[in-house]
């Protein structure tokens, strides 16, 4: 078993077409998650919407795959030395926001299988045959 994850906080319309390359060409058994990260004080460019934490989790629900909301964790709020948030915001733009959330999703899910794990940008497409020929 493949986990291949993804971050979601601007682009909620992107997340069928990724989901839909990887059936496609992945061509081991996975598992497609989707850490939901829109949070006040991310990427400056996409403009926060609250409405858009529900939209990536009603894609995902549509689609059958698992909407993980990234959460604000004391023990990170400062990643070597930077501080990453403060109440319920990112301190620094889109550059606290992804490394935090990256950060978030190691130390909470991915850490924690015992498969191979893929993570893969938010407006990444897979374009030809995937599989695994280690074993």
């Amino acid at each position: 078993m493949i986990k291949v994850y993804t971050y979601s906080h601007n682009r909620p319309d992107l997340i069928k077409p990724q989901y839909n390359s990887l059936k496609k060409h992945l061509k081991d058994d996975f598992e497609f998650i989707v850490f939901n990260n829109e949070r006040m004080g991310g990427d400056p460019g996409s403009g926060y919407s609250p409405q858009r934490i529900e939209e990536i989790n009603s894609v995902c629900k549509e689609l059958g795959i698992q909407s993980i909301r990234v959460e604000l964790d004391p023990e990170l709020q400062y990643i070597n030395g930077f501080k990453q948030f403060e109440g319920e915001s990112f301190v620094s733009g889109g550059s606290h926001a992804c490394g935090y959330s990256f950060t978030w999703g190691w130390k909470h899910y991915i850490s924690k299988n015992n498969c191979v794990s893929v993570i893969i940008d938010s407006d990444m497409f897979f374009i030809s045959v995937f599989y695994r020929d280690w074993e």
